[in-house]
């Protein structure tokens, strides 16, 4: 909806709900017309596309509802909205604003109450482009809604909630700690971020402000000559530890001392931390962060349809690539590796040659949501858009009883839904994980790590992983068979030889679990089972071949590792 073409007209006299619709309509037009006048316009009822009032009938209201008029002509909306100065009293217009700049104008209206109920005359207060201005300075802007968070801390703190939209927000703290405070400052401190985390566990935290400790170099979390106690700077470290608190200042805010911190648990989405000049004799510490927040966007993904596969295509080019396989290795020997990799890309042709395919949205789907209650929202729908349009009270006290409905048949089919995904000890994992992810209203990826060499904080995504992967490979010994003791007879009978037979390759092939997904390689376990009969023979070969040389594929080296902490 092009929103230039329309206004809001307020005031104009409103007829009884009982009188006929067309003719409230008619009497609509005739007022509005009677009301716009006065800006000397040329209007015609032909040139108004359309208009109906605002909101829910209220009999006992003594204020009536406003119109919204919808012009042919964005050119009219301009000219009488240009003219609007003319107006008499109680009619006045606006333009057709969208529910977002609505409640910035909202905001900014609450705030010139507030100033104006704390004895600021009106006419130091003015209202420009989305800013509220106090004798020509901007006092606040109203495209950033926030709410104070009630804490019964002892200690000099205060929270917001900065609220942008239904899935982007964060919460935003300011500290004080007064110079030579005991522990107890720091205890309240956590009870404090506690209390937040519990409220909004899945938010960004900020918090800043004048710690008075000095003597901590933060990119290493080491201490340095100080006269606050070690203690109390070592506890200080522990906290932004324990809420994995990333600290961003690292320039001096007053004389030498780095006394004004800003933490966050967020730290990717933090584009500079710089100081200015300060109204004390502190440092300002102005910190730039992203807004929105980075959200990582999932790319449609392919989905092989194996259950639409021609399967005898498949297995009759499989068995000749058996043929072929064996042939080339009697012909000539190849090593392990380029055995593995002939095999893997000849099925792989093989699977997408006659495997149709098709991409996965992003969509959310609720699993708990059943047809019956997908039909039962879609009439509340029809039902909402009638009383808005009618405003009769029977369609709206319907569609309040409809919404009643849904909502409690939502949150029991909600409840049913996780009652089942948990309580039988049968119940697919994988569904159980995939609602976990969803639930995630965020992703800020690997939280801040320490280098375990220098002690280094680590924030770099590459040197996440570099740390993750090194922490990985260590876990692992290289034992060193040149040198290995004799420790005489063993009391245990001999380990018998190990043999790799076709019939257990086989079997285990046609066994295998279909609902697990592939690993790097891409092998789906339902193309290995469908196929065994097939595969069995080339995957023997390679199987007694890495037995015998002692080596594996290199391929068979590389596996998805996700961190768990």
């Amino acid at each position: 909806m092009d929103r230039k073409f329309n206004i809001v007209v307020y005031g104009v006299a409103e007829n009884p709900q009982n009188t006929n619709r067309q003719l409230r309509m008619k009497k609509d037009m005739e007022n509005v017309m009677e009301a716009l006048s006065p800006t000397d316009i040329d209007i015609e009822p032909s040139d108004i596309k359309d208009l109906y009032r605002l909101g829910k009938y209220d009999q006992k209201s003594e204020r009536p509802r406003p119109l919204l008029v919808k012009f042919l002509r964005s050119n009219t909306a301009i000219d009488i909205l240009s003219s609007k100065s003319k107006l008499e009293a109680p009619i006045y217009i606006k333009p057709d604003l969208t529910p977002q700049e609505r409640q910035k104008e909202c905001l900014l209206l609450k705030e010139r109450r507030s100033l104006i109920d704390n004895g600021t005359e009106r006419r130091y207060i003015k209202i420009r482009n989305d800013s509220l201005y106090l004798n020509n300075k901007l006092h606040c802007k109203g495209s950033i809604p926030c709410t104070q968070i009630n804490d019964n801390s002892t200690i000099e703190i205060v929270w917001a909630h900065v609220h942008l939209d239904k899935n982007n927000d964060f919460i935003i703290g300011s500290f004080y700690c007064p110079p030579h405070s005991s522990d107890t400052i720091l205890d309240n401190l956590q009870s404090s971020i506690d209390m937040i985390k519990q409220k909004y566990p899945h938010t960004q935290i900020i918090l800043g402000g004048d710690f008075n400790c000095p003597g901590i170099d933060w990119e290493n979390s080491t201490l340095i000559n100080s006269y606050v106690s070690c203690h109390f700077r070592e506890k200080l470290i522990d906290l932004s530890h324990n809420y994995q608190l990333s600290q961003l200042v690292t320039f001096p805010t007053r004389a030498q001392n780095v006394l004004d911190l800003c933490f966050t648990t967020n730290p990717n989405s933090v584009i500079s931390c710089e100081p200015l000049p300060g109204l004390s004799d502190h440092n300002a510490v102005l910190v730039s962060i992203k807004i929105p927040k980075r959200v990582i966007k999932q790319h449609p993904r392919t989905v092989y349809l194996y259950k639409l596969a021609d399967w005898e295509k498949i297995r009759e080019e499989l068995s000749d690539l058996s043929h072929d396989y064996f042939e080339i290795n009697q012909a000539s020997p190849q090593s392990l590796d380029e055995n593995w990799s002939f095999f893997l890309q000849n099925l792989q042709e093989i699977i997408n040659t006659h495997t149709p395919t098709k991409k996965l949205s992003t969509r959310i789907h609720l699993p708990w949501l059943s047809s019956a209650l997908k039909r039962l929202i879609r009439k509340k729908q029809r039902v909402y858009r009638r009383a808005k349009r009618y405003c009769r009270d029977s369609d709206w006290n319907e569609y309040k009883s409809l919404q009643k409905e849904i909502d409690h048949k939502l949150k029991y089919q909600h409840k049913s839904y996780l009652t089942n995904l948990t309580s039988s000890p049968d119940s697919n994992k994988k569904s159980l994980w995939h609602y976990i992810k969803s639930r995630k209203q965020e992703n800020n990826g690997i939280s801040t790590l320490i280098n375990p060499i220098n002690g280094h904080i680590i924030t770099n995504p590459v040197e996440k992983a570099d740390t993750l992967n090194q922490h990985f490979q260590s876990v692992f010994t290289s034992e060193d068979n040149s040198n290995i003791p004799d420790k005489g007879p063993s009391l245990f009978p001999s380990l018998p030889t190990f043999e790799i037979t076709e019939q257990g390759v086989y079997n285990l092939l046609s066994t295998c679990d279909t609902s697990k997904s592939p690993g790097p390689d891409s092998l789906h376990p339902y193309v290995l089972k469908v196929t065994a009969a097939e595969l069995y023979p080339i995957l023997t070969h390679i199987f007694k071949q890495s037995l015998e040389s002692g080596e594996v594929p290199l391929q068979w080296k590389h596996a998805y590792v996700t961190p768990i902490f």
